[in-house]
């Protein structure tokens, strides 16, 4: 007859006490010291969750990273299964952990290579967003004030901003959107959909990872004859031989991968620096960027300054509405569609409403180009999660044998060197592909959602001024209180603070702004000064709105000459 553990296995916990080993005490202890792992995890995703909900790219790329992680959890559950029952055998058994740990791996390594790639590129943003408050004059008087106003003497943080400045020119006069349209906006979201597209792994991208990884063992066997299908196990120092060859040609594969994004961002900056020689529609030798932003401010001293808010939205809704609902997505398999009609000499039947930028950029393929990126940038996150999990297994070993330290010390190196993939070379073909393919081709949905954006920004006004109101009734402050200090920080008494200063203040009352829409705010309804607004006018509309909203109840405020003036709620600038 069969002992208890031979006929109920222990693993479960029903059966807790079987085995001496498996004692009941020492089961309910490890439930409880889950359930308050459980917790802690739950509770950091519900902090994050709440961060990001008022945030909708990020909270997309959440819901991404969510789904991926259930793929990889599902797969670990369905192979303890497969152990539980003996279905496999031993050796079986641990080709499945350690295959299974490489999906997951892959999903957490898509994810940290997604999270590094909005950071650097967020921070980016943050300051060309700053300088692209300002109009072209402004910035052309800015970055003129120097003698030397050669390209070359300008920082690159100016560089970008001219450029946008540009390409924004070029692409406003080439859909007929208004001043109003943010360039800057629709480029970040093509940015921010570019990488969440990194989560939807096709069929291909798995088959690639298999082909990925198929190919480094084939070439470690043919670079040191090493057998895939050993006979007996290895000795420790053919094991060592064995992972050193692996790890030298893991090197080679991941600096080709390296090189091969340095030269595509190189051309990316190509294309940009072709998309603005064509945009600024300059002779051969005069495309210094200071004096086509010089055109380009003349240009827009000579616009019409009086169209409404109300127009200017409406001419941005007409637009977006001509254009094809086509989703803009770029797939492995939508190229060897194409590829097969280019080979077979179909046409594609174009949409009528997709609107193609006329611009010329030499072996530029705008889906190829997308598909390349995409595949580079999972093949580094394969890699990545290779490096991971060899990592994990070998910390425990390399502590108790210190002769081993060398291997997760070079696991280490190879990391940083993809992490300078992901976070120096991704960001930059990112937001260059983004910037070429916003300009090259109208995105639709993109523009639809820019659009959109200046009509949820004046219904934000209305609640900012309802927690304003109500952070006033309950913390006995009153309007006059923020005015006097908004007036602190004017010390030239000049009437303009910096917009940064604004958003900070309505903060502390109240009311968070995130900084993207609090920038379509100023614009939608302030006269601005390069990074400065006039505070005395959002007080008067501050005011308008509360005795437009009937708040004047429960506001508490004094009769200042400021407060009590009246505008017109859209300020021309």
């Amino acid at each position: 007859m069969a002992n208890a553990t031979e006929a109920y296995d222990a693993n479960a916990f029903f059966h807790a006490g079987f085995d001496p080993a498996v004692s009941v005490f020492g089961s309910l202890g490890f439930v409880a010291a889950n359930v308050v792992l459980a917790l802690l995890i739950e509770h950091g995703l519900k902090l994050v969750e709440k961060v990001v909900e008022h945030h909708p790219t990020y909270f997309r790329l959440l819901t991404k990273m969510y789904q991926e992680l259930m793929v990889g959890g599902f797969t670990a559950f369905v192979s303890k299964r497969i152990q539980q029952w003996n279905v496999l055998s031993s050796d079986d058994e641990q080709m499945v952990n350690s295959s299974d740990d490489m999906v997951l791996y892959y999903g957490l390594a898509i994810a940290l290579q997604s999270m590094v790639m909005f950071w650097r590129l967020r921070k980016h943003n943050s300051q060309v967003d700053k300088l692209s408050l300002l109009t072209a004059q402004e910035l052309y008087n800015e970055v003129t004030a120097n003698d030397d106003t050669s390209s070359s003497a300008l920082p690159s943080i100016y560089h970008s901003v001219i450029k946008m400045k540009i390409v924004r020119r070029y692409f406003l006069n080439a859909h007929q959107l208004p001043e109003l349209f943010s360039f800057p906006k629709y480029l970040r979201a093509i940015q921010d959909s570019e990488i969440i597209q990194l989560f939807d792994i096709e069929l291909f991208a798995w088959l690639l990872l298999v082909g990925i990884y198929v190919g480094f063992f084939a070439v470690c066997g043919a670079v040191d004859h090493i057998l895939l299908a050993p006979e007996s196990t290895l000795t420790y120092v053919d094991a060592e031989h064995v992972l050193r060859t692996r790890l030298l040609v893991l090197f080679v594969f991941i600096a080709c991968l390296g090189l091969v994004m340095c030269l595509l961002n190189v051309y990316l900056k190509r294309c940009v620096h072709w998309i603005v020689v064509q945009a600024s529609n300059s002779a051969a030798e005069d495309h210094h960027l200071v004096a086509a932003l010089g055109r380009i401010a003349t240009e827009e001293a000579h616009l019409i300054q009086d169209e409404t808010t109300e127009s200017a939205i409406a001419r941005m809704t007409t637009v977006a509405n001509s254009l094809s609902e086509k989703p803009d997505h770029s797939t492995i398999w939508g190229l060897l569609q194409t590829l097969f009609r280019k080979v077979t000499g179909r046409q594609h039947t174009r949409d009528p409403k997709l609107q193609i930028a006329k611009l010329h950029l030499p072996f530029f393929s705008r889906k190829l180009l997308h598909v390349f990126i995409k595949l580079l940038l999972n093949m580094n996150a394969m890699y990545f999660a290779l490096v991971l999990q060899s990592f994990f297994t070998i910390l425990r070993p390399s502590i108790a044998y210190p002769t081993q330290i060398w291997y997760p010390v070079i696991l280490l190196a190879l990391t940083l060197a993809l992490g300078v993939n992901s976070a120096i070379f991704g960001p930059r073909i990112v937001g260059r592909m983004a910037l070429v393919n916003a300009t090259v081709r109208v995105n639709a949905a993109e523009l639809k959602r820019s659009v959109e954006h200046f009509t949820e920004v004046l219904e934000i006004q209305e609640k900012m001024v309802a927690a304003l109101v109500k952070y006033t009734a309950t913390h006995l402050k009153s309007l006059e209180d923020m005015q006097d200090e908004l007036k602190l920080h004017d010390d030239k008494h000049s009437g303009y603070i910096e917009i940064d200063v604004l958003r900070r203040t309505i903060k502390r009352y109240g009311f968070k702004f995130s900084k993207n829409k609090f920038n379509t705010f100023i614009r939608l309804q302030f006269k601005t000064k390069g990074t400065t607004v006039q505070y005395e006018t959002f007080l008067k509309v501050l005011h308008r709105t509360i005795e437009k909203n009937d708040y004047g109840a429960h506001a508490t405020y004094n009769n200042s000459p400021t407060l009590t003036s009246k505008v017109s709620f859209a300020v021309s600038k």
